[in-house]
């Protein structure tokens, strides 16, 4: 029983880990997005 309690506190302990990861590396991206489309969006009114 406690195997299986260690093991289900490591997967999400990995899986939590990851999400983090990947949402740090997302942030940027779609921080940089937006700066994208508003240069567009002003590009096309001038």
């Amino acid at each position: 029983m406690s195997k299986l309690i260690i093991t289900v506190l490591v997967s999400v302990l990995l899986g939590g880990s990851a999400l983090y990861v990947v949402g740090g590396q997302l942030v940027p991206a779609v921080g940089t997005a937006g700066v994208h489309t508003r240069s567009n969006i002003e590009d096309a009114f001038q």
